[in-house]
């Protein structure tokens, strides 16, 4: 994938793994990690998959520069009240035509994706641990009229994670910390250009912090109706940060991300966030901003990420989700006890 690799001036492969998912945890900075409420977790700490209450389902489809797009889903399904299995893939898909001065033309096609599972198990009260398993593939080809090129490249990968959620006399704080994509180098077919070449994956270390407080926190109430409980734990404010760094890059990214709700079903999200590169070429850094729509069963979440891409200077991406709670949902999980 050297050809990719040097499109996005890095120096690993499986790039999918990079971009951060969803346009909720996007619109706040990509500080996530702390936060691990729904299932995006899945991408960014499946400790938090030990606290899901909700069969939780996301999805995005977005593009992401140079016509390449970008897409993922995720979905958080609690088996018990300790433990939920987590489902997700994501990847990046491409196919443009270059023609040369003799009018004959080049096929690239580029896609790279990969699925996993996920399990969260709560160890106490407040203390949750998680591990995800994937499958990754890489694949570019070349097409033309006298020539035809392809490569292929494949690895495993996992996540590990450990998530606190503690509440407090106002409010809830939340400690998280994620290493990912652990696994070996990307190793191509014998019968690929790039046969005995190995790219490294893009192992992450983050961590995370958010304080969030909800009017459920402030008024103490004892509500035992799902619809007003939902609507007094979504009426919220949350502060988050989150730090990390690939190995193969030099600095620490930085994330942080509010989000304030004006009324429960709408969410204002505002975010900083900052890649700084060596030669500050490549660095990446500034606000992003978002919306969301929270009807309980269907969420819509919109962002403005352009700052995480030096290449794009006008993205917006939406991110959809179905989440199946109280009523419908058994609160012990499908499991029970």
């Amino acid at each position: 994938m050297h050809l990719l690799l040097s499109l996005f001036l890095i120096s690993y492969a499986a790039t999918f793994l990079t971009p951060y998912p969803g346009a909720q945890p996007t619109a706040a900075g990509g500080a996530f990690c702390g936060i691990a409420d729904n299932a995006y977790t899945n991408f960014y700490n499946p400790a938090g998959l030990a606290f899901q209450k909700d069969f939780d389902i996301v999805y995005e489809n977005t593009p992401l520069f140079l016509d390449i797009r970008y897409w993922d889903f995720a979905g958080a399904l609690p088996l018990n009240k300790n433990l939920s299995l987590g489902f997700f893939s994501s990847g990046m898909y491409s196919r443009w035509i270059n023609r040369d001065m003799w009018g004959d033309s080049t096929t690239i096609t580029f896609c790279e994706f990969g699925p996993g599972v996920a399990f969260g198990y709560k160890l106490h009260d407040f203390l949750g641990s998680g591990i995800s398993i994937k499958y990754i593939q890489s694949s570019l080809s070349m097409k033309s009229p006298s020539y035809n090129s392809w490569t292929i490249g494949r690895s495993f990968a996992a996540d590990i994670g450990l998530f606190v959620k503690y509440p407090f006399s106002f409010g809830k704080a939340g400690f998280g910390f994620a290493v990912q994509h652990i696994g070996p180098a990307m190793a191509y077919t014998a019968s690929s250009p790039l046969s005995g070449v190995k790219d490294p994956l893009p192992i992450t270390i983050r961590a995370g912090f958010s304080y969030s407080i909800s009017a459920q926190e402030v008024y103490k109430t004892n509500q035992k109706e799902w619809f007003w409980k939902w609507l007094k734990e979504k009426w919220r404010l949350v502060i988050a940060y989150d730090i990390s760094k690939v190995k193969e890059e030099q600095k620490f990214w930085h994330s942080f991300g509010l989000e304030i709700r004006p009324i429960p079903i709408l969410a204002l999200r505002f975010g900083y966030f900052s890649a700084p590169e060596p030669d500050d070429y490549a660095g990446r850094k500034g606000w992003v901003k978002g919306l969301g729509i929270d009807l309980k069963f269907i969420r819509l979440d919109i962002s403005d990420d352009s700052a995480f891409f030096w290449s794009n200077p006008n993205r917006t991406r939406f991110s959809f989700s179905l989440n199946i709670g109280e009523p419908i949902f058994p609160r012990k999980g499908i499991l029970g006890k």
